[in-house]
């Protein structure tokens, strides 16, 4: 039963810290669909391997190869997406790059965002996500957290670009709250935990006040959708 509990909370907290990742990627495989009068033949490459998102995009594409730093992952090529001379030893040319919760953990960010334009084609496509407010994760791989602007500074070389913030301000402090059950304290972890079901219970009470009470400055994290 603790087990199970245990199981159920790590699910709850993930789904809360992605809100709207698994809808942000429905909204542009859709578009992606109707520019290209379909999907069936896309080639799809996600940096970063295993998890559930890789599951997910694997329902979604008929072809989908995975790379990672990481072996113990089970990648199909262990490849460094800061390393142009890697990159280029992938046996296909991408159409579509995803790349979720990976640019914060990549030593250059710089790099890993020119490496991924310079091996696609024209009309090609990324898409991507990454924190901004949000707890040290994955310690102590690690590195960055982005803005908006710094974000379109990244993709400056794309002729399509769209960000969009995951959350809203108040839903942001809430994940934050939820965040704390990966400290290591007890106390913190009952906290975390606890504001999981506080966060489910005030969906229509954070709905409310950010209508009310809008800001663009606060979010957990971005989404991003670019076309070269």
């Amino acid at each position: 039963m603790i087990k199970q509990l245990k199981q159920l909370l790590r699910k709850l907290s993930k789904k809360i810290s992605r809100k709207n990742l698994d809808k942000f990627t429905d909204q542009y495989i859709s578009k992606i669909s109707e520019e290209l009068d379909g999907i069936d033949n896309l080639k799809v490459l996600n940096v970063g391997a295993g998890g559930n998102k890789e599951t997910y995009l694997k329902s979604k594409f008929n072809f989908l190869k995975s790379i990672d730093i990481d072996k113990n992952r089970g990648p199909d090529q262990i490849i460094d997406v800061c390393d142009l001379g890697q990159l280029k030893s992938l046996s296909f040319t991408p159409q579509l790059i995803c790349m979720f919760e990976v640019l914060e953990h990549t030593k250059n960010p710089i790099d890993a965002i020119n490496n991924l334009y310079e091996i696609i084609d024209n009309d090609s496509y990324v898409m991507l996500s990454t924190p901004f407010i949000f707890h040290i994760h994955d310690a102590p791989h690690d590195f960055f957290r982005f803005t908006k602007y710094g974000l379109e500074i990244l993709f400056k070389n794309f002729k399509e670009v769209v960000i969009k913030p995951r959350n809203g301000w108040f839903e942001t402090i809430l994940v934050l709250f939820v965040r704390l059950r990966m400290e290591t304290s007890i106390f913190s972890k009952l906290i975390g935990n606890l504001f999981i079901f506080i966060y489910f219970l005030l969906t229509p009470l954070t709905f409310l006040l950010q209508k009310i009470i809008k800001s663009e400055k606060i979010t957990t994290g971005y989404f991003v959708f670019a076309k070269k």
